[in-house]
């Protein structure tokens, strides 16, 4: 299994672990503080020159009700920010409406698959159906074919923006990981085109299809492609996909994506000549990620990573957890020999377990030390 076609037209990769996690908010603490020289700048961006942002330092009121912001989007959207695979590859999307519209990046989307399975931050999965795509933009659909109503999150109007507004990049950067909520970046927009917005929201390998918003909470635009530096990045104008609504919808595709050769007639949609700082890098299957393994381990249990200790918050039907007598409250002390001391070393060590391995697992239920003998189940993706 491999990250998507493209190192850098896409991003795309492995994880694929469940359990649901609460309280990203200190995860947001984290990119926000590594960022302080960046969020110190202010956004006016009269009188600057073309080739620069605004320095001008913001006051202390303006930087926190700009990391209030950043906190909101996120809380606001990150329950639709989906991972995509079509079981070789994975790539990111974002839920835009009750009823389970996708829009991801149209390279995401390339494989000849009929059928997707979208993961959410929460572990849920669904398959969903290939819609349609505009390659000359990199643009592309799918829909959640099991019944919603469905996370989402509101699209916006990205034809006003100008250079130096800031923004919220999302997206299951590196690949899905259940361990983790989408990693969040932000930054500015550095150029506008009809198609397409340049920002420095540093995206990678796992982000293609995911979505960029405004301070709003709306979606502006698609993450399509990592340029040469991984803070100049660009995604595709949510114009592009209002434009092109009714043919994406009804599954139409038709061009090719820039840098890129294909038999496919670019038609009367051709993309027009566009002055580009730096080309799209054409992709290079060669230096894909590996994806893990359908035969990953499952015990059936969902953490806390605010926890102090691996307590089981649930234990999932049906599950090896579940066979055994595993209960909700129980504390992992140690897996198959290794002591457990937080939620992510009880991760990390079913990672490293394959389906059908048997491991001694030593719980404590109250004042009891109880130890199990338990064959791990398999991921489960239907």
């Amino acid at each position: 299994m491999r990250v998507d076609r493209a190192n850098n037209h896409g991003a795309c990769s492995s994880g694929e672990r469940r359990l649901e996690v609460q309280g990203f908010v200190s995860s947001i603490l984290v990119v926000v503080t590594a960022f302080v020289a960046v969020l110190a700048l202010a956004t006016p961006v009269k009188a600057q020159s073309k080739n620069t942002l605004p320095t001008t330092a913001g006051s202390l009121d303006e930087w926190r009700q700009r990391e209030a912001a950043v906190q909101q989007v996120v809380a606001d959207a990150t329950d639709a920010v989906v991972a995509i695979t079509d079981q070789e590859s994975f790539g990111s999307g974002v839920i835009v409406s009750p009823d389970g519209l996708v829009l991801t990046a149209g390279h995401v989307i390339l494989s000849p698959a009929r059928e997707f399975t979208i993961l959410l931050p929460n572990g849920k999965t669904a398959k969903a159906k290939p819609l349609g795509k505009n390659l000359n933009h990199d643009a592309g659909m799918l829909q959640i074919e099991e019944t919603g109503p469905w996370p989402h999150v509101e699209i916006g109007e990205a034809s006003g923006l100008r250079r130096g507004t800031w923004v919220v990049a999302l997206g299951h950067s590196g690949g899905y990981d259940l361990g983790r909520r989408p990693p969040v970046r932000i930054g500015r927009i550095l150029q506008t085109e009809r198609d397409a917005l340049t920002t420095d929201c540093p995206i990678i390998g796992g982000d293609s299809g995911g979505p960029l918003f405004n301070l709003e909470g709306q979606v502006i635009g698609i993450h399509s492609s990592i340029g040469e530096s991984i803070a100049e990045n660009r995604h595709v104008s949510v114009q592009t996909f209002l434009r092109d609504w009714d043919r994406l919808k009804a599954g139409e595709s038709w061009g090719q994506l820039p840098g890129t050769r294909s038999n496919e007639s670019d038609g009367e949609d051709a993309a027009p000549p566009r002055r580009e700082r730096r080309p799209p890098r054409e992709p290079n299957p060669g230096k894909a990620n590996p994806a893990p393994p359908l035969d990953s381990a499952v015990l059936g249990v969902e953490l806390d990573l605010q926890d102090q200790v691996a307590i089981l918050r649930v234990i999932k039907p049906d599950s090896a957890a579940e066979r055994v007598g595993l209960r909700v409250g129980d504390v992992v002390e140690s897996f198959n020999g290794v002591a457990i001391q937080s939620p992510q070393e009880l991760i990390d060590q079913i990672a490293a377990k394959r389906a059908g391995d048997s491991v001694k697992v030593v719980v404590r239920r109250g004042a009891e030390r109880i130890e199990y003998q338990i064959i791990l189940g398999q991921l489960q993706t239907k």
